[in-house]
């Protein structure tokens, strides 16, 4: 009789299907990649490029939004961080060996001519394709793609696969990405982490991380493993201030995430990151002024030098409108280094004369959180 109950209960547990997640690994791919080409970073489009050429992605959802990217960008094909993203995004259309974009490679080495580096990855992807004709209807259209339409999408694959709740800390370093997701759900954001790393201390390089987030746990951040082929590997655990609303209603949610973080060496480098792309997005910058407000009231010598980078991304802007919550950071902040480097922005800073008072930083929204 039990051993009849044992079979009986093993058939039942043989029944009971697998996390949502676990046979959708075209979904997982599609939210992965898409997300990062939807970026306004190109450091993000570059490293989504490289990584699905090292995992051979065919699938079309993916390479549509690559080529539409590649079309995107081109009037930038002179700056040196845009030139090597297009490139890897030229590469990966010509190893998907879809003919579907060979009249849309061609159609771009008009517009690269005047850039040899280009046409050489585009010549090459081209010389990877069919050279035999596909109908029209079959091959990509820039005219018909539709970047709404795949951010739409994106929504519609994180209802189909909610976030679980289950804590970040609770997946252990080497988890794959796809074991990961298949227990905390789709994250609100991916990102990439982009680390400046060095060995013997005389070759430095910036290393490109791939980062999820969820907006009551914080983040993870996975390396990817070529070598032995396991893909994605989470590395370890970025929390943020959960108690303090993010107020951002950008693309990039990685970003804001990162600039809330608890982790004083990511908040560092995110700083830096956008100072060097010298960011004047009154959305992120907000999302700065946020944190330097709070610095105020919670006030760690740790994050001295994250704060300090902090105002030189709110001076490089040049926005009247931060310049009030930097006279505040002089009067009010019991950090030395802040002050000094609020002192040396506040003389850099327009005068704003002509600013309507409405349009200046204001931190309502974190005062009323506490």
């Amino acid at each position: 009789m039990i051993s009849i109950i044992r079979i009986a209960l093993f058939s039942l547990l043989a029944c009971i299907p697998e996390p949502a997640l676990a046979d959708s690994q075209q979904d997982l791919n599609r939210y992965i990649y898409n997300s990062l080409l939807l970026s306004d970073q190109p450091e993000e489009i570059r490293m989504a490029a490289r990584a699905a050429g090292r995992a051979s992605l065919d699938d079309v959802a993916i390479l549509d939004t690559m080529a539409a990217n590649l079309w995107r960008y081109r009037y930038l094909h002179q700056d040196k961080l845009v030139v090597d993203t297009l490139s890897w995004l030229a590469k990966d259309l010509g190893l998907s060996g879809n003919p579907r974009y060979r009249a849309f490679l061609l159609q771009c080495r008009n517009e690269f001519s005047g850039n040899e580096k280009l046409l050489n990855y585009i010549n090459e992807a081209l010389e990877k394709l069919p050279a035999h004709d596909i109908p029209g209807e079959q091959s990509f259209d820039i005219e018909k793609f539709d970047f709404v339409k795949v951010a739409e999408s994106l929504k519609a694959l994180q209802a189909q696969y909610p976030a679980t709740g289950t804590p970040v800390t609770d997946i252990p370093a080497t988890t794959s990405l796809h074991e990961a997701l298949s227990k905390l759900g789709l994250p609100a954001a991916i990102d990439a982490s982009i680390r400046r790393e060095s060995a013997m201390h005389f070759a430095s390089w910036d290393a490109s991380y791939l980062r999820i987030w969820y907006p009551d746990s914080g983040g993870i951040r996975f390396t990817y493993e070529k070598d032995d082929g396991a893909g994605w590997q989470a590395l370890d655990h970025w929390p943020i201030l959960t108690s303090h609303p993010i107020r951002y209603t950008g693309k990039d949610w990685g970003l804001a995430y990162a600039l809330w973080t608890t982790d004083r060496v990511l908040l560092r480098e995110t700083a830096q990151r956008l100072y060097r792309s010298r960011v004047s997005n009154t959305e992120v910058l907000d999302v700065i002024a946020d944190r330097l407000w709070l610095s105020m009231e919670m006030p760690d010598p740790a994050f001295s030098d994250a704060y300090a980078w902090l105002i030189k991304v709110l001076e490089l802007s040049q926005k009247f409108r931060y310049k009030p919550l930097i006279r505040e950071l002089i009067a009010k902040s019991p950090d030395k280094k802040v002050v000094r480097y609020a002192e040396d922005a506040v003389n850099k800073i327009n005068s704003g004369a002509n600013d309507p008072v409405h349009e200046r930083y204001s931190p309502e929204p974190i005062q009323q959180a506490q």
